[in-house]
């Protein structure tokens, strides 16, 4: 069958080893199927995509793409059993690479490079090592990167911010990263996803995440044009949700869990007002939650859990009508837990335990505890010793103006004659009125 163009067996079940293809192909797709055996040395020039993912293929695969090939514009070998070091030579795949769900191991190659084309590059759950593969940085072209479950060390570079302005979706869950989160990572506008949770990471969040355009405006989605690969999983509202490249592009989501990051949530994290997902728990948090958090309308899942976080539970958190998950266990909140609208079905104490100074429903403590009532008994005596300073005041200025006056009249003879004399003249006007008011009392009764 030397004349086919393409071949595609997708989701079947079919088994064995693959056979001898033709080596006129443009397009291979073998994916969701039952094939076993060793991946043959199929690099025929003419292959501009192949796929065989979500099968048993095994095998060391590093010499089967050599640095001769030059037309291959996608490669998917995912969820298979294929291991060994990835193969040294990429420059030349100009699409997509998805090696994902495998057994690699070792560093990144040294010599790994790729166009400007290459949108997708997905690595995750192997057990790749080293530091975060710096040839990325030449892949402007690139929204796609996932290099999730692996073993790479080292910090975030600051040009995956300043170099990769395409990218949609960025993911380096469960790696051995540290060090601080670069601020750069606020210069992708289009970025949708951010997953780093599960590392090593420590210092203060961006300053700048209202930066993140496409979480902030409703309705702006950045389309991935592109075929990723196999289904996504992401955490969130407590399930594992799968998302394919159909409805991935609607999933907007920030998890910096499990990390070591200090400092406060910003201020203007609010602006997200299209974020579906945020999960900054297991850290180091401070300061209180952002008062306007209300603003982000479209929240589905909100978990702040074990954090240092104090204050009260703003007010406004009662206006997120989308709300489905909530945790906020395990920091040092307290007041009385605001009601109204989709909080009132959160009832799940669970939600707030761990805050001993919490108060209200879906808690037993009553907000109208005796820690409120001695806080009562404080403000009263305060009250008290604000009272006693007041009436003291009034006696110093008492006995201030007396003394004026006397050593006034002491030392100033005329005032002192003067004072005297109109003290006399009203007494003796008082004596003559209070005679008149006898004589005129005594007249009346006779």
């Amino acid at each position: 069958m030397t004349k086919l163009n393409d071949i595609d067996l997708t989701n079947n079940q079919l088994e064995g080893e693959i056979p001898f293809l033709p080596i006129s192909l443009n397009l291979l797709s073998l994916s969701n199927n039952s094939f076993s055996g060793q991946l043959r040395k199929t690099y025929e020039s003419s292959y501009k995509k192949k796929s065989v993912r979500s099968n048993n293929l095994t095998g060391v695969v590093v010499e089967l793409f050599p640095c001769g090939l030059t037309n291959l514009m996608v490669l998917d070998l995912s969820s298979n059993n294929l291991s060994g070091h990835l193969p040294p030579c990429w420059s030349n795949i100009s699409q997509d690479v998805i090696l994902a769900n495998n057994k690699f191991s070792g560093a990144t190659p040294s010599s790994f490079s790729c166009s400007k084309q290459l949108t997708v590059v997905r690595f995750n759950n192997n057990n790749l090592t080293g530091d975060f593969p710096i040839d990325l940085k030449f892949c402007t072209g690139l929204q796609f990167l996932d290099l999730g479950e692996n073993k790479y060390l080292g910090g975030i570079p600051d040009w995956v911010g300043e170099n990769l302005h395409q990218l949609t979706y960025l993911r380096l869950q469960s790696n051995l990263l540290y060090g601080n989160i670069p601020s750069t990572l606020t210069r992708l506008e289009y970025l949708q996803v951010l997953d780093l949770g599960n590392n090593h990471l420590s210092g203060p969040l961006p300053s700048h995440l209202d930066n993140f355009t496409s979480m902030g405006q409703p309705f702006h989605y950045q389309y991935l044009d592109v075929d990723f690969g196999e289904s996504l999983q992401a955490m969130t509202k407590s399930l594992n949700l799968v998302y394919d490249s159909d409805n991935l592009y609607y999933w907007k989501s920030i998890d910096l869990s499990n990390n070591n990051l200090t400092g406060e949530i910003p201020q203007n994290i609010v602006s997200l007002a299209d974020l579906l997902n945020l999960n900054i728990s297991h850290n180091h948090l401070t300061g209180e939650i952002p008062f306007e958090i209300g603003n982000m309308t479209s929240l589905e899942s909100l978990d702040l859990q074990i954090n240092n976080l104090s204050g009260s539970i703003p007010q406004s958190m009662s206006l997120l009508y989308s709300l489905e998950v909530l945790n906020l266990s395990y920091n040092n909140l307290s007041g009385s837990i605001p009601t109204g609208h989709q909080l009132q079905s959160l009832d799940d104490p669970s939600i707030y335990s761990g805050n001993p100074n919490l108060c209200g429903p879906p808690l037993k403590m009553s907000c109208k505890s005796p820690k409120s009532d001695d806080n009562n008994d404080s403000k009263s005596k305060h009250a008290g010793y604000r009272d006693n300073w007041f009436y003291l005041f009034i006696e110093f200025g008492f006995v201030v103006g007396f003394l004026v006056v006397f050593f006034t009249l002491l030392f100033k003879r005329n005032w002192r004659y003067d004072y005297f004399r109109m003290i006399d003249s009203g007494i003796n006007m008082l004596h003559v009125l209070t005679a008149l008011a006898l004589e005129r009392w005594s007249a009346e009764r006779a």
